[in-house]
């Protein structure tokens, strides 16, 4: 299984209240106070100098005679009789009624007592306050209505800042669905009409004017819609932050990647917005098909298959085959699988996707914590999408430290169902932060090929600084672990049957043949069930030997006591400790030597009470043979009974290929292990140098035995076209050299005069390495 649709694990409420929460509207529902202090309409009247309205300054009332009538002397202009009125005659303001009796002011009321201000208006001293009269009422009420008008329309305009493309796109949906709806209603309406002879009820009555406002909003709802796609599709191109793998040969397919990501991500949200998601091309979908075509992006790297018109391209006699020369060489001969597994893309803060993801992660704070969603005081701070897995950024809650609680609640929301353990979440601190990674369940094989379009895994393997370049798995987040396999003298890969295992070897011996000359490295295999695969690396000229196992003590007694004797009298004859150093300071290219013993509990089960002294042997070759250059590479099916506990601590390469956490504890040698290894390939390593164990994904060749054993077969014969040097001075080993030249080369159908031997000489005349290692 894999993540589903992550929308359907929390309600669409939730979402909005994590939305509100980080970007909280201007106001509460029914658009805020009628008064208060703000952004709202009125401040269009700023600029206004209200001294052109002789406004009162000592906090009166604001009435329509305080601006329009009342003058210094308290008298309202209104109150003059100066201007004719629209008859042409005077005001009746200050003049007698139409009763011919004088204006009420400054008379008795009709119950003979004062008026109402208690006192007779003297209207040259006593300031009049005036009656807010219905012109009054009109006046104020229309400022109010303006100021409240005012809020309304700049709630809604700022409101317009906090949603995304995908809310209005749901807006326009939502609009576009009731127009449908009103259509249907006007169809049933004028046919109601028709049926009961209202005339209202017609056609050309109420249903028309519903058609043409549900076209109206027809229309609204698709312009809101090409707004969000237009905006979806250009921040899309110009903001997200997506890291392509870029390489010369191979950048039309770096930009495809890009433009499928881009396009799938588009096809998604406007899936969502229909509430159709069936068609949709779904990113994290678990890949049951390793020869999906729409995972393998056509390139200039050559498909399996077409060896013999690359084999054409490989020069003949090469001079010297330098770094350089076998990595431009054999890089076309490396198939794709995955190229897109290193591609990552930072999801856009305010995308309907990140919003999704904050709210899952808040909900499972609050469940690891027992609180509710609102009373968590953490937000989401990056999310970054990759091939394999999320990796999230979230600010860490006081007193909340109870990692594994955290990632079990992660763990529940992301994965599809409570039977689906392919999705496991990891939670680690970092300063005020937690770092979520959330596995996304996918099982894709990923290729040396597939590594090696990355400019700095090229420059990497280039390097002649690197002696033994390999890759010791890719992490989830897309990053692959590249090592110079000259630091680890002992490799332990342990893994039950069919976990992958043998490819993790092979995908680790492969580089260091292809990048380097039998002069650098050679190898001793021992395979006691004579597999065609190892049989097949046997074609490769750096192989000494292969062998069933069957005579094991016999060949690790060669390997101790005659090459690694030989080994020790030269480098103290040249008074170096190490073949690095002969090397160095000598010019001398004593390659360094692997014994790799395949399916060691194979051998430990055929030999009975035998196997201590195989332990005994292989605790001299770990132990005191390093500095020598000749190394142990094993795989048992767990440490525990191999490798005791003391030669445990030796190991400086520990791998678990989908194994048990107990193994996976056990061969790592540490105290913790959470993680299933669920699929072949994935793998618990722990690397010194590299910090903590962590967990990968193994690597490849290609995907399948065959296509591994058609690679190797043409890359040897590419080695053997170019002329390929090799020692001959393997009779130390004794019975640990058993190469037939002549049967290999009839093999890969070449001519014997293939090789060319580095040199030649008796390697029990002392005098003669002397003279050797004074060579320049």
């Amino acid at each position: 299984m894999a993540i589903g649709n992550l929308a359907n694990k929390v309600s669409s409420e939730d979402v909005e209240k994590v939305k509100d929460k980080r970007n909280p509207p201007e106001f509460e529902e029914g658009f805020g106070p009628s008064s208060g202090e703000g952004d709202g309409f009125e401040e269009l009247f700023d600029e206004i100098d209200l001294d052109d309205f002789s406004l009162p300054s000592n906090g009166e009332k604001v009435t329509a005679s305080s601006i329009f009538g009342a003058d210094k002397g308290g008298a309202s202009s209104f109150g003059q009789p100066s201007a004719l009125n629209q008859f042409g005659q005077p005001s009746t303001f200050g003049q007698p009624n139409a009763f011919g009796q004088p204006n009420a002011f400054g008379q008795p009321n009709a119950f003979g007592q004062p008026n109402a201000f208690g006192q007779q208006i003297n209207q040259q001293v006593q300031k009049v306050q005036p009656k807010p009269d219905t012109f009054d009422k009109v006046f104020d009420a229309s400022v109010n209505s303006l100021s409240a008008i005012g809020r309304i329309l700049a709630s809604a305009y700022k409101s317009t800042k906090t949603r995304t493309a995908d809310d209005w796109g749901i807006y326009g949906k939502n609009i576009i669905i009731t127009s449908v709806i009103m259509i249907v209603a006007s169809i049933l309406i004028s046919i109601l009409g028709v049926a009961s002879n209202v005339k209202a009820l017609k056609f050309g009555g109420i249903p028309l004017q519903l058609i043409l406002s549900a076209l109206l909003l027809f229309g609204t709802g698709a312009i809101c819609m090409a707004a969000a796609a237009f905006r979806i599709v250009t921040k899309a191109s110009g903001n997200d932050k997506v890291e392509i793998p870029s390489n010369n040969t191979s950048i039309s397919n770096d930009i495809k990647i890009e433009i499928e990501d881009e396009e799938d991500n588009l096809e998604g949200i406007l899936g969502e917005m229909f509430g159709d998601n069936e068609d949709d091309i779904d990113y994290n979908a678990e890949e049951d098909n390793q020869e999906d075509e729409d995972k393998t992006l056509e390139n200039e790297q050559i498909n399996i298959g077409d060896y013999e018109e690359k084999l054409k391209t490989v020069g003949e006699n090469v001079p010297r085959l330098s770094r350089e020369l076998l990595y431009n060489t054999f890089k076309p001969f490396l198939p794709l699988n995955t190229p897109g597994f290193a591609v990552r893309r930072e999801l856009d803060i305010d995308s309907q996707e990140f919003a999704t993801i904050e709210t899952i992660c808040l909900k499972a704070l609050a469940a690891a914590s027992k609180q509710n969603i609102e009373d968590i005081d953490s937000r989401l701070e990056s999310v970054v999408d990759t091939y394999f897995c999320y990796e999230l950024r979230m600010k860490r809650v006081k007193g909340l430290t109870k990692l594994e609680d955290i990632a079990r609640e992660i763990t529940a929301y992301f994965r599809e169902s409570s039977d689906d353990t392919s999705v496991s979440s990891e939670v680690d601190l970092e300063g005020d932060f937690y770092k979520i990674m959330v596995t996304k369940g996918i099982n894709a094989i990923v290729t040396l090929g597939d590594i090696l379009q990355l400019d700095y895994a090229e420059k990497f393997f280039k390097d002649i600084n690197n002696a033994l370049p390999i890759v010791a798995g890719v992490t989830e987040g897309g990053k692959p672990l590249l090592v110079d396999a000259k630091y680890y003298n002992t490799i332990l890969v342990a893994g039950k049957p069919r976990s992958g295992k043998s490819w993790f070897i092979i995908s680790t011996i492969m580089p260091m043949m292809m990048y380097n000359t039998p002069e650098d490295v050679v190898f001793l295999i021992i395979d006691p069930k004579e597999s065609t695969l190892f049989k097949t690396i046997a074609l490769m000229p750096h192989v000494c030997s292969i062998h069933n196992g069957k005579d094991i003590l016999q060949l690790l007694r060669d390997v101790i006591d005659g090459e690694g004797a030989r080994r020790k009298k030269l480098l103290a004859s040249q008074k170096c400790d190490d073949i690095w150093s002969l090397r160095k300071r000598k010019g001398i290219m004593l390659p360094v030597l692997y014994v790799v013993i395949d399916e060691i509990m194979t051998i430990i089960s055929n030999m009975g009470d035998n196997s201590k002294e195989l332990f005994e042997l292989m605790k001299i070759i770990i132990s005191q043979l390093p500095s020598t250059g000749i190394r142990l590479m094993f795989v048992p099916h767990r440490a525990q009974g191999v490798v005791d506990k003391t030669i445990r601590t030796l190991l400086d390469f520990t791998a678990a290929v989908r194994a048990e956490p107990e193994v996976v504890k056990e061969t790592l040698d540490i105290k913790k292990w959470d993680r299933p290894l669920l699929n072949p390939g994935d793998t618990a390593v722990k690397l010194q140098g590299l910090g903590r164990e962590q967990f990968v994904k193994g690597l490849a060749l290609t995907t399948s035995d065959d296509d591994n054993n058609e690679l190797i077969i043409n890359i040897a014969r590419a080695f053997y076209k170019m002329g390929v040097e090799i020692p001959s001075d393997m009779k130390a080993l004794r019975s640990g050299y058993n190469r037939n030249e002549e049967e290999i080369q009839k093999e890969l159908a070449l001519d014997n005069n293939a090789q060319r031997v580095q040199y030649n000489f008796d390697i029990d005349d002392v005098d003669e390495i002397n003279n050797w290692g004074d060579m320049e």
